[in-house]
């Protein structure tokens, strides 16, 4: 007769199927407003428990990608104006639009970052006065 071997350690349990679920500790509010201002827009809301921080983190993803496509057509037009000696009055012409698009949804981004920063500080429980 077989039987079965003791349930190993971990977060499933051999008997009930059910998975343990750990307590989340809370992050503090000024970490999370500085991962915002000087990270990256939208992770500190979404730690603090913001679910507008996706929205801000993909804004922040497609402005960066729109300045870098702008930085990558405009580092080629002056490789290009090396190589053949043709100087290029206006370079990256056709990719100008990225490089303010991009910039400017960076921007956006990092100020709406900072006013959800300010909210996640207001927020913040103050310390009892002794």
């Amino acid at each position: 007769m077989h039987s079965l071997p003791p349930p190993l350690p971990g977060p499933f349990s051999a008997r009930s199927g059910e998975s343990r679920r750990r307590e989340k500790k809370p992050v503090r509010p000024d970490l999370c407003a500085a991962i915002n201002w000087l990270a990256f827009p939208g992770l500190g809301t979404i730690l603090a428990g913001g679910r507008w921080g996706y929205a801000q983190a993909g804004v922040m993803l497609v402005g960066f990608a729109l300045f870098v496509g702008f930085f990558l057509a405009y580092t080629r037009d002056f490789y290009l104006m090396f190589q053949t000696g043709n100087i290029i009055e206006r370079p990256a012409e056709a990719a100008r639009w990225m490089g303010w698009w991009g910039g400017g949804l960076c921007l956006f981004a990092w100020v709406w970052a900072a006013v959800d920063s300010l909210r996640i500080l207001a927020q913040k429980p103050k310390p009892p006065l002794e």
